[in-house]
């Protein structure tokens, strides 16, 4: 047997703005971007790093990140492997 849990609602998706598969060059990098609306990027294969107020770290293949409204953040290939990123955009209020 088991237990029931209630399950709170943390955060809510109010809707969402966009939905993109890039499959980008090894040598892709965007400039520096801010939005008012949240972001999440998933590495689906290679590495890429994400720059995000000032700081980089490298995400592999499987991780992903989340950008909140108003973080200047930008993304940049190893100039080594090609990479293919899922992005998605989305309405939140959450504070994190």
């Amino acid at each position: 047997m088991f237990n029931l849990q209630k399950v709170t609602r943390e955060f809510e998706i109010l809707g969402f703005n966009s939905i993109y598969y890039f499959e980008f060059g090894k040598n892709f990098s965007h400039t520096p971007e801010r939005h008012d609306f949240w972001e999440m990027v998933y590495v689906d294969s290679g590495n890429i790093q994400a720059i995000t107020d000032g700081n980089s770290c490298t995400l592999n293949q499987g991780q992903l990140i989340f950008h909140e409204p108003g973080e200047v953040h930008a993304h940049v290939s190893d100039n080594v492997s090609p990479n293919n990123m899922l992005v998605i955009s989305f309405t939140c209020h959450s504070k994190r």
